[in-house]
């Protein structure tokens, strides 16, 4: 397989007229993903595994491109200098472009909840309890979460978007903001490793069906390979192996217990 190989901080793209050097390897963009999702420093996390292992199960070597705005991926997979961007899979902002982008099968859900302080006793049950609260989400917030969502952003000033999910809890506890709108395991990873078992402070509320997350690929061959991987790691138990090991950081619903 002939293929453009990327290297993360160096513009330079290297073309192999004949045969390339790694055929098999394949480059994916993560984008602005945290622990326990991705943990850059080890090469680790629930779903860099999951996408690692479909690709071995279908033939393919993994190589992580980056962790970047998705805005830069779409560009990249534009000028095919990446293969396969980790991502939300309902993202608006890839169906305005001129790029074709083919859908994996999900690899797995993301948690997004409204997460309030605790002492606060915010009750946020439909869209009109969030109208005039300060609130800070996850970039494309407003392009992922649905249209009810959506239409709550464009009416309320005080809604804003960051990639920064890291800032959320502090905001929060220094009430900057009233709503952090976010992934809650990548919230409560953040909370242990900066302030230790203080997740209690906070509260966490069902904001959206839990927001499936895929690979998506420029080459359909690559995406059909893929999907075939992830079916035969789902099949052999490697995927369970995965959800297992990350079990104590990677929560399913957003009123569960902490």
């Amino acid at each position: 397989m002939k293929r453009r190989l990327a290297i993360f901080g160096v513009t330079s793209i290297c073309l192999f007229s004949q045969v390339d050097i790694k055929p098999n390897q394949v480059n994916i963009a993560f984008t602005m993903s945290m622990a326990p999702y991705l943990m850059e420093k080890n090469r680790s996390g629930i779903e860099l595994d999951i996408i690692m292992y479909a690709l071995n199960a279908s033939g393919h070597t993994f190589k992580l491109y980056g962790n970047i705005p998705y805005k830069r991926a779409i560009r990249l997979m534009a000028e095919k200098e990446v293969d396969g961007i980790a991502s939300n899979l309902n993202n608006k902002d890839y169906s305005q472009t001129k790029i074709k982008f083919y859908n994996s099968a999900t690899t797995l859900n993301y948690i997004d909840c409204a997460i309030t302080l605790k002492e606060n006793n915010f009750v946020l049950k439909t869209m009109s309890d969030y109208q005039n609260k300060s609130i800070m989400a996850f970039a494309s917030a407003s392009a992922t979460i649905g249209p009810l969502f959506y239409k709550m952003t464009k009416s309320n000033k005080e809604y804003s978007e960051n990639i920064e999910q890291r800032k959320h809890y502090v905001l929060l506890l220094k009430n900057r903001i009233q709503v952090a709108i976010g992934d809650k395991n990548i919230f409560n990873t953040v909370v242990r490793r900066e302030i230790g078992d203080q997740i209690n402070l906070f509260k966490f509320h069902n904001l959206t069906d839990p927001t499936p997350r895929n690979v998506k690929f420029y080459d359909i061959k690559l995406r059909n390979d893929f999907n075939k991987g992830l079916k035969i790691i789902k099949q052999n138990g490697k995927y369970q192996e995965i959800l297992d090991r990350y079990k104590d950081i990677y929560s399913v619903k957003c009123n569960l217990d902490h």
